[in-house]
């Protein structure tokens, strides 16, 4: 079972430059804002990442507007735990379940989940929320990520898995970003 008070969700390089490109893009950008309105509602910790800023840009502007003021965290690694700012962000967090969303798919979530997985976090891919620039290399990737022991899941069944029912106090909320 996942749980909001034990998940903290990860936001992977979705930066203006680059996202553009990610084949499907605007259905990711769709399922990834449900994920992040969908984490808030349910008061999951939030840590985003950023990947050369200055070549890659911004994160894009309908995260970036719900984010508010979470911090960014810059960095130049493909793995978010080879970044010690980032992963000292994770592990004073406390939370072991670990929520990945956004870009690239085959590099970035990739190589940041199997780092988690061998770190004893429990890693959970969010595959709506994902992508890559050729679909062949998100899929290979997925398939990957679920060989080593990843856990995939879409954002509509995690969301309702965190909720647990229809008496959650957030179910309404959660409901109404799904539709």
């Amino acid at each position: 079972m996942i749980s909001p008070d034990k998940a903290l969700l990860l936001l992977i390089d979705f930066q203006e430059r680059l996202f553009p490109h990610i084949s499907g893009f605007a259905e990711i950008e769709r399922a990834a804002i449900r994920l992040l309105r969908g984490a808030q509602a349910l008061e999951v910790s939030v840590v985003v990442n950023e990947q050369y800023k200055k070549g890659l840009g911004e994160t894009i502007a309908p995260l970036n507007t719900l984010l508010g003021g979470v911090k960014r965290y810059e960095k130049r690694v493909f793995s978010s735990l080879d970044d010690k700012e980032i992963h000292d962000a994770i592990r004073k967090s406390g939370k072991r379940d670990i929520i990945l969303a956004g870009i690239e798919t085959h590099i970035c979530i990739l190589q940041t989940a199997l780092a988690l997985k061998r770190s004893g976090y429990r890693p959970i891919v969010v595959a709506d929320a994902t992508g890559s620039r050729n679909p062949y290399d998100r899929e290979i990737a997925l398939q990957r990520m679920v060989q080593a022991g990843i856990l995939p899941v879409t954002v509509e069944s995690l969301l309702f898995e965190m909720t647990g029912s229809s008496e959650h106090p957030a179910f309404k909320t959660i409901s109404g970003i799904i539709k």
